[in-house]
C-alpha cells in the first residue's frame, strides 16, 4: 500500500464505531506518536539550521513545543492526550541553567497551572565533556499512559535537539569570537591600550560574564613564574569601564595563582557570590610570561565557557606578541635557536635562551675559548687525481661518446667520486663527534677542515677543564683516524681514499655571537686567537697524524700531558714569535678512566649517531707513537 492508502485505512479503523473503543484509541495513539515524531524531527532540523543565524535555544524549544501541541491527524478523529502546559529545565552551550513554562497556546507562563497534575521525563544536556540532567514536566487534569508516551517521544527528540543546538551554537560562537578579536587586533585606528579594552569587552560579552579584567606584567619585569609577585601584575584593561576594582590585591593574587597553576586556568569562588575564571597568558612563541585575564560569573563556568576563554587567551597572546617590540623578540629568539641547535642541540639552546636576554645573547660578547682546527692530508691530491681522470676520459673518448667503454669509464669515475665524498664526510665526522663527545661545539666546516671551540656559547667557568676536554677530543679523534686507516689498509682500500688528519689547538679571548646578514648568519667566534690558530695550522710543524698547540694552550694542560717543544715561530701579523708544541703522551696511565669525567653526556647520542664502535675506542690505548 502507498502512503495515502495507509492513511485512509488508519482513518477507517479509527472511525469504525463497531470496533472496541479502547482498541481504536490504542491504534490511534500508535499512529499519532509516529506522525508526531516525524513532524518534530522536521521542525527540529529546520530550527538547527536557523541556529547558525543566531537563534536562541529557548526559541527552538518554543517552536518545537508548538509542533508538539498541534493535534495530529489521528487526534482530530479521536481525543487522546490531555496536556495543558510543559515546563522545561535545561542547560545551554555555556552550561547556563534555564527554566520556563509554555501553555498550549504558546504563551510563556510565570508558573505551572494551579491544581494541575504532572508527569516528568528526564533530559540529558551535553555541554562539552560534561552532561547535565534536566527535565520536562507535563501538566494536565489526569495525565495517564498516553501522555507519558507522548512526553517520552517528545523528550527523545528534544534531547537530540538541545545537544545538536549546543554543538552548533558553540562552534559558531567560537568562530565569531576569533573573528571579532581579530578585527580588533587588526584595527589601524585604535591605540594598543584601546584595543586591550575592546578585547576584554568582547571576551566578557561572548562568555556572557558580568565583568572582565586584564592583568599584564609591569614593564621591564622579566621573571620566571616561580619568582613572580602579585604586585608585578597590574591591571591594563577592564570592562565595563565603570567596573571598580575594590579588591585589587585579591584579584592580583588570583592572577598569580593562575600563572603558577599547571592547567592554564583556575576557577575561584568569589566571596560576595559567584566565581572568577582566571586564564594564563604565556607567550609560548617567545617563551615569556605575559600575565592573565579574569572574568566573573554568577554560576560556575562550564567546559564550553572555559574552552572559549582558552581560545580567547590564544588570541590575546597573538595580540601581545604582534606589537613591534615583542614581534622583534620572537623573531630574534627563532634566529638564535636556528643557529644554536646545530651546535649544541635543542635542549641546551632552550636552556641558554631561558637564562639570557636574547638581545644581549645575539650581540658579540667577549669569551675565553679554546679553538681547534683540523684538516685532512691527501684530500686535495685525491680531488686533483679525480679531476685529471675526468679530463683524460673526456679527451680519450671525445669522438666516441656513445661507446660502451666511455659509459663504463664514466660510471667508474662517478663511483670513485662518490667514495671520495663519502670518506671525506666520514673523516670530518670522526673529529666532529669527538668534539661533541667532549663538550665542544662545531663552529663550521671549511672545505676538508673543521673549526671547533670550547667555552662558547656557554661560558667556561674553568679554562683548565675545557682545555683538558679539547686535548682529549683531538687525541681521541686522531687515534680513531689512525685505527680506521689501519683497518682500511688491511681491507685493501686504495691509498687514494686513506687520509690523515692534523689538529691544532690555541686559546684566548674571542668575540662570540651571531654574525652575518639577513641572507645568511651564523653563531661564530672572531678575534686574534682564531686567526693565530689558523696560521699555526699552516706551519710545517703541524704535521698529519699529530696534535699541535701553542704555549698558551700548553700552559693550561702541562700537568695533564707531556709535549715536545718544536721551537718558536713567527706568525703573520704577530710581532713576537710563538712557541709551538706537539702532543707526546698523557701523564696518567689510566687516561681512559679519567677521560670519562670529561665526556658531555648530553651530547653522547649525537656523538655516537654514526659510529656504533665509538664507545669501544674509549677503552683503547690513548698514547700516540
Amino acid at each position: 500500500m502507498n502512503p495515502p492508502e495507509i492513511i485512509q485505512k488508519e482513518k477507517e479503523i479509527i472511525c469504525n464505531e463497531s470496533l472496541d473503543y479502547e482498541l481504536r484509541l490504542q491504534f490511534a495513539y500508535q499512529a499519532s506518536v509516529n506522525e508526531l515524531i516525524s513532524q518534530l524531527d522536521e521542525a527540529l532540523d529546520l530550527s538547527i539550521l536557523n541556529s547558525v543565524e543566531g537563534k536562541k535555544l529557548s526559541e527552538t524549544i518554543i517552536e518545537i513545543t508548538k509542533v508538539f501541541y498541534r493535534k495530529t491527524s489521528q487526534e482530530q478523529l479521536i481525543p487522546i492526550r490531555q496536556i495543558s502546559a510543559l515546563e522545561f529545565n535545561y542547560q545551554d552551550y555555556l552550561s547556563r541553567k534555564w527554566t520556563f513554562c509554555i501553555a498550549t497556546d504558546g504563551s510563556i507562563l510565570s508558573e505551572p497551572p494551579p491544581e494541575a497534575n504532572k508527569i516528568q521525563h528526564e533530559l540529558i544536556c551535553h555541554t562539552g565533556d560534561s552532561s547535565y540532567k534536566g527535565f520536562v514536566n507535563a501538566y494536565g487534569p489526569e495525565p495517564g499512559p498516553f501522555e507519558k508516551g507522548y512526553l517520552s517521544a517528545f523528550c527523545r527528540v528534544l534531547d537530540t535537539g538541545i545537544n545538536s543546538f549546543n554543538i552548533h551554537k558553540f562552534n559558531r560562537e567560537k568562530d565569531q569570537l576569533i573573528m571579532a578579536l581579530n578585527r580588533i587586533k587588526e584595527s589601524s585606528i585604535k591605540s594598543r591600550t584601546e584595543k586591550q579594552g575592546m578585547l576584554i569587552q568582547e571576551i566578557k560579552e561572548r562568555l556572557r560574564s558580568k565583568c572582565g579584567i586584564l592583568f599584564l606584567l609591569k614593564d621591564n619585569i622579566s621573571k620566571d613564574a616561580s619568582e613572580l609577585n602579585s604586585e608585578d601584575l597590574e591591571p591594563q584593561a577592564r570592562f565595563p569601564d565603570s567596573f571598580e576594582i575594590q579588591d585589587l590585591a585579591g584579584l592580583q593574587k588570583i592572577a598569580k595563582k593562575c600563572i603558577l597553576n599547571n592547567t592554564k586556568y583556575i576557577i575561584e569562588r568569589r566571596e560576595g557570590g559567584g566565581y572568577y575564571l582566571a586564564v594564563e597568558l604565556f607567550l609560548r612563541e617567545s617563551g615569556k610570561l605575559a600575565g592573565a585575564f579574569l572574568v566573573q560569573f554568577d554560576e560556575k563556568p562550564g567546559h564550553n565557557t572555559i574552552h572559549l576563554a582558552l581560545q580567547a587567551a590564544d588570541e590575546i597572546d597573538d595580540f601581545l606578541i604582534f606589537n613591534r617590540e615583542m614581534l622583534e623578540e620572537v623573531q630574534l629568539r627563532e634566529k638564535i635557536m636556528n643557529v644554536l641547535i646545530p651546535m649544541i642541540g635543542e635542549d641546551q639552546s632552550k636552556f641558554i635562551l631561558s637564562a639570557h636576554d636574547p638581545k644581549k645573547l645575539s650581540q658579540p660578547q667577549q669569551k675565553y675559548a679554546i679553538i681547534m682546527f683540523s684538516d685532512l692530508k691527501g684530500s686535495t691530491r685525491t680531488a686533483d687525481v679525480l679531476m685529471s681522470r675526468g679530463k683524460e676520459i673526456f679527451e680519450k673518448y671525445k669522438n666516441h661518446r656513445e661507446s660502451p667503454e666511455y659509459i663504463d669509464e664514466l660510471v667508474k669515475l662517478e663511483k670513485l667520486t662518490e667514495n671520495y665524498v663519502k670518506y671525506i664526510n666520514f673523516y670530518l665526522g670522526l673529529s666532529s663527534r669527538s668534539v661533541l663527545k667532549f663538550g665542544g661545539v662545531v663552529d663550521k666546516y671549511i672545505g676538508d677542515a673543521v673549526m671547533a671551540a670550547w667555552g662558547v656559547p656557554i661560558d667556561a667557568p674553568d679554562p683548565i677543564f675545557i682545555a683538558r676536554r679539547a686535548i682529549l677530543a683531538t687525541v681521541f679523534a686522531n687515534r680513531m683516524t689512525l685505527k680506521y686507516n689501519e683497518s682500511m689498509k688491511q681491507e685493501g682500500f686504495e691509498d687514494l681514499f686513506i687520509f690523515q688528519q692534523r689538529f691544532v689547538l690555541h686559546c684566548g679571548e674571542v668575540l662570540a655571537g651571531i654574525f652575518g646578514t639577513p641572507l645568511r648568519f651564523d653563531y661564530t667566534i672572531m678575534g686574534a686567537p682564531v686567526n693565530e690558530a689558523a696560521r699555526i695550522e699552516s706551519l710545517e710543524t703541524s704535521a698529519p697524524g699529530k696534535v699541535t698547540f701553542s704555549r698558551e694552550f700548553y700552559n693550561l694542560v702541562n700537568d695533564f700531558i707531556e709535549a715536545d717543544h718544536l721551537g718558536s715561530f713567527k706568525l703573520k701579523g704577530k710581532e713576537n714569535p710563538i712557541d709551538i708544541y706537539r702532543f707526546k703522551k698523557f701523564r696518567n696511565s689510566n687516561i681512559s678512566e679519567i677521560a670519562e669525567e670529561y665526556i658531555d653526556r648530553s651530547k653522547i647520542s649525537i656523538s655516537h649517531a654514526e659510529d656504533e664502535n665509538f664507545k669501544d675506542y674509549l677503552r683503547d690505548d690513548w698514547d700516540i707513537d
